[in-house]
């Protein structure tokens, strides 16, 4: 087995590989016809492997190609913490389980190179929690978990949110509420992986979910941000951006990628965002699927969906990995 960095110029070459992957993103989503989720996977690794600051191996077999890493980097998770990070785009290998594992382990591999020529302290990698072949290669290559998100939807044509009365107010976001909601992050948030990681400091991830939810609001175009009052006092927020690739893809609209929090006495506060969220004459345009995501252990938003009635449709683990001292 051969590893080589993928000519950019002959991208067709990886292929094979894009075919009936069997970890798709949208394999549980009743809505996406078959050739629609494996288009949207497809085109997906396709413009992540021809950016310049991509970078991606590609594993060859007898001059067949049977594997494909790429790494990419992180601006704002470097920005905040202070050391290049990176993430995995993608990790893909075809074969029978223990070529899997065996092409895979080489690709990662492989990536210590580059890691080592670019100056990268910290990778992270998400993986679908059935891919096992992906997950014993990473725990083999020390990376360790951080957590395990769950993906739950709200389908505009099939499901029907119930009637609900609500003691809080919610409007959009102003320019003047965004120093509370700063605050309000400093007490939240704090299951999520960037706390869970001893080499990634509290500071740091503060000023990551800080610059999240500011700019956020100031991409109105494609964000929408609202919150939740008592009285005059804000206890809460909720923000999400609209897929516009997929859209243009296959012409369904996806409402995600969301951040909310709440104080721990606003009971019912996160309820009545949601509800909000998903009736909201701006936001409802940019929808036919509204995606909610959470840490598996964050019991409240999950027994809330549950009870709402939407659907779970994924369930990813997040690996880090911790190469040097920064």
């Amino acid at each position: 087995m051969k590893i080589e960095h993928l000519d950019k110029k002959d991208i067709s070459v990886i292929e094979p590989l894009l075919l009936n992957y069997p970890f798709n993103d949208y394999r549980r989503y009743r809505s996406f016809k078959k050739e629609w989720r494996d288009r949207c996977f497809a085109d997906r690794i396709r413009r992540m492997a021809a950016e310049d600051a991509v970078r991606t191996l590609v594993a060859f077999d007898r001059g067949k190609a049977v594997g494909i890493v790429s790494l990419a980097g992180l601006p704002l998770d470097s920005e905040c913490f202070g050391f290049k990070m990176a993430k995995i785009g993608c990790l893909i290998a075809i074969g029978d389980r223990d070529s899997e594992f065996r092409i895979k382990d080489g690709l990662i591999s492989g990536l210590s190179g580059v890691c080592e020529d670019e100056g990268i302290c910290h990778i992270s990698c998400r993986v679908d929690t059935s891919d096992f072949s992906t997950i014993h290669v990473l725990e083999k290559n020390k990376f360790y978990i951080t957590d395990t998100l769950v993906t739950y939807i709200f389908d505009k044509k099939r499901d029907r949110f119930p009637a609900l009365k609500t003691l809080y107010s919610i409007r959009p976001c102003e320019e003047k509420d965004i120093e509370t909601l700063e605050r309000l992050i400093e007490n939240s948030f704090l299951d999520t992986r960037y706390y869970q990681d001893k080499h990634l400091s509290e500071e740091g991830a503060h000023k990551l979910y800080k610059k999240w939810v500011r700019n956020n609001y100031a991409d109105k175009e494609r964000c929408g941000t609202l919150v939740a009052e008592s009285g005059k006092r804000i206890v809460g927020f909720g923000t999400g951006r609209k897929n516009e690739e997929l859209e243009k893809l296959c012409g369904i609209k996806i409402f995600g990628s969301a951040l909310s929090a709440v104080v721990p006495s606003a009971k019912g506060a996160y309820l009545a965002l949601i509800q909000r969220s998903i009736e909201n004459s701006v936001i409802s345009q940019w929808y036919d699927i509204f995606e909610f995501d959470t840490q598996i252990n964050n019991y409240e938003p999950v027994r809330i969906w549950q009870k709402l009635g939407l659907s779970p449709v994924r369930s990813r683990h997040t690996f880090h990995k911790w190469r040097k001292e920064a």
